[in-house]
């Protein structure tokens, strides 16, 4: 007969349900509230304590009851338990005593097994993804690791000899991989505060905790334990014999590979990073579980553990101390997470980056980059939300030197962004040709001239060092008929201009500062057919080349008189038009050319070439396709050039090159750095187009490499590069969103400038005017500058009785009766060139040039990258 108030559970099964506890919280809580529990406690206290403490900690109990008695006032024999390390039963007793030592070890253990897993392991989720063999590793080194910091000494009672037997009795008996692991992620003088004082460093992201800690280990005569290096009676016991030391003797040389000691090779995987596709181990990935571990909470963070975010500013602003200052200010008080969605949510992240999803990871390499490119554009953004008063902007930007070294300059300036930032909303108009305008040419070592040429005949020069750049301060004449090209000098001794009269124009403008020049030119050098392009040595003033429509590309020396009977030497002949040469600006005797070879290569014409100022990347402008940027160190393409994710209309076009010869250059925000991070092109649909180019490294990480037998032709768009039919084809980087789109034409646009000095970009075309666009609306040289129209001219969708007047003349062979007025003229121009726009403007080069499989692709395996 069951007695009165007992349980009708059996006891057997309460006593099961006690040692089934996982925690010893929910124990003690389980007593509590129950008598029968409490009866079952009281008869079986020591079964229960042991379950619940494995339960609770798993199999490196005994060595946690080693940390949990060991009592810093024993000698230094007398610390050891009796237990081995898998002693799961015998001799194991926890006693009640243990229990808040145990608990509150293990509470930093598991935080820190956290942490290693999604550092090491799984940084999608912030808890523990170990197996139970993972765990149970971690665990036991890391109990390893407390016991030996048990060993350092915290009073005056403990002398540095005693410290340094108990290192040596522990080492002696530890195994390398427990040691390894143990050792690998703490430095010497973290070893001696142990872990709890770590991870609080890593809760508060300082060092606060440490040097605390440390502190507290010297003696009055080293207040300091980081600044005073002598007489630490830390460093006596614990360099007597020291885990490395230790590890070096013997020969334990995989300390490198702690991780591999614990996880399972076999679970690991490699990841992509989101931005650039590189293959990374998942540790070495940032995402929004690891965004904290970048906030700067405390100048000690920034000194030691992980480098301040600051010392990442775009240019010259992490050298700058006023701007460091305002800038840290804002960290301190702002997490990395929130930066990071402001960037994305407020619309400041630059074109090049893509858009975030649920499993966005970049690798450090791309953080890096993404903070220089978007830290300064948060701290304007922020600055301005709070109303902040804002200095007049430097010229040079986020690239001025004189901003390191005067502190004057740094705080009267704004240096936080360049004129790129801001959009080229400002333009003006120089009038003085009176038909299109093919080329442009700024001169050399700071362009202060610039030169135009055209259909009208007439080569202007501009100064821009004039106070009203209104008109031209020279002209020179001498071509008879329209000028394709236009290049001065080294040191702008000679400007030379080439076009359909098959003659190179050679000009003295040595005296172009300082007086009046003579309008025709000092030397002409005859060609067989039109001259598509001239390039000037880099290196010497005479020496320039030739690239003409009959294939010839030919060497001048303007120090040997000009002979009608060149040398044969001097004379690359090939079998197609040349369409563009030029010099490589820094390696002397090696240059580049284009021709329309397209027929046998499979691939649109290219119209002109352009290096970057050091001549590490280079740009193809072709017919029907877009500026496809290459790096030197490499025979496929990159990255292209598009606008196809521009916001737009329906009705409104986007880049295109099907009518005219395009040319375009490389750039940057002012001359302080040799990087062109940017490239300018001309478009059909009446805008010229800057693109920011990221890093080489990056494109290349970007750029997808398909093997033949993969490649798909049918119902695909996509465009390939490849050596032949047989070789893997190389899909290059889209850049697909612009940084500015240039508007302010009725029309084609043709070339365009980057100024190397001022905030100014040039561009030109079917318009007998120059537009100079900038983000200012006033500049040294004009005064004068008003907001662009943003409305861009549309295409007509067919012919206008206009445009048939123009037409109807041409075909009937006479010169069409253009309008009396400039303007009526200029507009019949622009008809000519909308019609041609609408029969030629839709071309597919693929359409026009299929692939064929030819016997050359097979055995011509050195032939030049084409494209599928």
């Amino acid at each position: 007969m069951q007695k009165l108030g007992a349980s009708p559970i059996h006891a057997d099964i309460l006593l099961c349900i006690l040692c089934a506890l996982p925690t010893f919280e929910a124990l003690f809580a389980t007593v509590r509230a129950s008598r029968a529990f409490h009866a079952t406690y009281v008869q079986h206290g020591k079964r229960v304590l042991n379950s619940v403490a494995f339960n609770y900690v798993g199999p490196a109990l005994p060595l946690a009851l080693q940390v949990a008695r060991y009592d810093s006032h024993l000698s230094p024999e007398g610390f050891n338990t009796g237990l081995s390390d898998n002693d799961h039963s015998t001799g194991l007793q926890v006693e009640i005593k243990d229990v808040y030592p145990l608990v509150n070890n293990e509470k930093v253990v598991a935080e820190w097994e956290n942490l290693f897993s999604f550092r090491k392991k799984d940084m999608r989720h912030e808890t523990s993804q170990l197996t139970s063999l993972e765990s149970w590793q971690f665990r036991k080194a890391m109990h390893r690791l407390m016991l030996y910091t048990r060993l350092f000494p915290t009073d005056e009672k403990r002398t540095p000899h005693t410290t340094g037997v108990s290192v040596g009795l522990w080492v002696d008996n530890v195994d390398s991989s427990d040691m390894i692991a143990s050792n690998r992620d703490f430095t010497d003088i973290a070893l001696s505060v142990g872990p709890a004082v770590i991870l609080e460093c890593y809760k508060t992201l300082g060092f606060e905790p440490l040097t605390e800690t440390i502190n507290k280990l010297c003696t009055d005569t080293t207040p300091d334990y980081f600044e005073d290096k002598s007489s630490r009676p830390l460093l006596a016991g614990y360099l007597f014999k020291s885990v490395s030391a230790v590890l070096e003797n013997r020969d334990a040389n995989d300390h490198r590979y702690v991780s591999l000691k614990i996880i399972d090779i076999d679970t690991l995987r490699e990841e992509s990073c989101s931005q650039c596709g590189a293959e990374s181990y998942i540790g070495g990935l940032w995402g929004k579980t690891t965004w904290d571990y970048l906030s700067l909470s405390s100048q000690t963070l920034g000194t030691y553990l992980f480098p301040s975010l600051s010392m990442f500013m775009k240019g010259e602003l992490h050298r700058n101390p006023v701007e460091i200052k305002h800038v840290e200010a804002l960290l301190v008080k702002t997490p990395f997470k929130e930066i990071h969605e402001d960037i994305y949510s407020k619309n400041l992240k630059l074109p090049a980056w893509h858009d975030r999803n649920d499993d966005y990871w970049i690798c450090q390499a791309c953080l890096t980059q993404f903070v220089k490119d978007h830290l300064h554009l948060w701290v304007i953004m922020k600055r301005k939300e709070a109303k902040e008063r804002i200095a007049n902007d430097c010229w040079y930007g986020y690239n001025c030197r004189t901003q390191v070294h005067k502190s004057n300059h740094a705080q009267q300036l704004n240096h936080l962004s360049t004129f790129f930032d801001y959009g080229f909303h400002y333009s003006t108009k120089l009038r003085a040709h009176s038909s299109c305008i093919n080329a442009l040419a700024l001169s050399s070592n700071g362009g202060r001239f610039l030169a135009s040429g055209g259909d009208d005949l007439d080569v202007h020069l501009w100064d821009f060092h004039q106070e009203d750049i209104n008109k031209p301060c020279h002209t020179l004449v001498g071509p008879r008929n329209n000028i394709f090209c236009l290049e001065f000098s080294r040191s702008n001794q000679f400007l030379f201009a080439g076009g359909t009269d098959t003659i190179v124009h050679q000009y003295d403008v040595s005296r172009l500062e300082i007086g009046p020049l003579s309008k025709l030119p000092m030397n002409m050098v005859r060609e067989h057919d039109t001259i598509r392009d001239v390039t000037c040595s880099p290196f010497r003033d005479e020496v320039f080349f030739s690239g003409s429509e009959n294939g010839r590309i030919i060497q001048h020396d303007a120090r040997l008189s000009f002979s009608p009977n060149i040398r044969t030497a001097d004379i690359i002949q090939l079998t197609a038009e040349v369409t563009s040469v030029q010099f490589h600006p820094t390696v002397e005797n090696l240059f580049i050319t284009s021709d329309s070879n397209s027929n046998e290569q499979r691939r649109p014409e290219p119209s002109s070439v352009a290096f970057d100022r050091e001549g590490k990347k280079l740009a193809i402008t072709s017919l029907h396709y877009y500026p496809t940027i290459y790096s030197l160190s490499d025979t496929y393409p990159i990255a292209i050039c598009t606008g196809n994710s521009v916001a737009r209309s329906p009705s409104q076009r986007t880049y295109s090159n099907s009518c005219t010869m395009k040319h375009g250059c490389f750039g940057g925000p002012g001359p302080m750095i040799s990087d062109d991070d940017y490239y300018l092109g001309g478009s059909d649909d009446f805008c010229g187009y800057l693109w920011k180019i990221p890093p080489v490294e990056q494109l290349m990480a970007q750029r997808e490499e398909i093997p033949a037998h993969e490649w798909r032709l049918d119902g695909s768009n996509i465009v390939g590069f490849t050596e032949n039919a047989d070789s893997s084809k190389f899909i290059p980087t889209e850049l697909s969103i612009p940084s500015a789109v240039l508007k302010g034409h009725n029309s084609i646009v043709n070339t365009g400038l980057i100024h190397p000095q001022f905030p100014l970009i040039l561009t030109a075309g079917i318009e007998s005017t120059i537009t100079l666009h900038s983000p200012f609306p006033s500049c040294p040289f004009s005064r004068r500058l008003s907001l662009t129209p943003q409305e861009v001219r549309q295409l007509p969708s067919s012919t206008t009785p206009e445009e048939a007047r123009v037409i109807d003349s041409l075909l009937l062979g006479v010169e069409p009766a253009f309008g009396e007025s400039a303007d009526e003229a200029e507009m019949d121009t622009i008809r000519l060139f909308d019609r041609i726009l609408r029969m030629e403007g839709g071309a597919d080069p693929f359409e026009v040039l299929p692939w064929v499989q030819t016997s050359e692709d097979v055995d011509d395996s050195s032939s030049d990258a084409s494209m599928v």
